[in-house]
C-alpha cells in the first residue's frame, strides 16, 4: 500500500518506539542498531492508528491519520491491475 499510495506510514510499536514504511515498502525503526526482538507484522495488526504521510508529486507532504478500520479498508478495497498479477 505504501508502494502504491507513493506514501509513508509511521504507526507505533508496543515498546513505544516508531516504525516507519517508506514509498519503497522498507519498514524502518529509526533508533534500531541490533535486530529487534519484536515481529512487524504483529505489531502492525495491532496498531490503533496510523498516519499516512503523502510523498508523491500531486499530494507531497498530506498527513492523514487512520483508524485500524480505515485502514483496513484502504487495503482491501484496491483494485487489482495486470502490473499487480505478474513477478518481477
Amino acid at each position: 500500500m505504501a508502494i502504491r499510495q507513493q506514501a509513508r506510514v509511521r504507526f507505533r510499536l508496543s515498546n513505544g518506539q516508531e516504525c516507519v514504511v517508506d514509498e519503497h515498502g522498507i519498514a524502518r525503526v529509526p533508533g534500531i542498531r541490533d535486530a529487534p526482538q519484536l515481529n512487524l507484522e504483529e505489531e502492525l495488526a495491532n496498531v490503533p492508528q496510523v498516519q499516512l504521510e503523502s510523498v508523491g508529486v500531486a499530494g507531497k507532504g498530506v498527513v492523514q491519520i487512520l483508524l485500524r478500520g480505515d485502514l483496513e479498508k484502504l487495503v482491501s478495497n484496491r483494485a487489482v491491475t495486470p502490473a499487480d498479477e505478474h513477478d518481477d
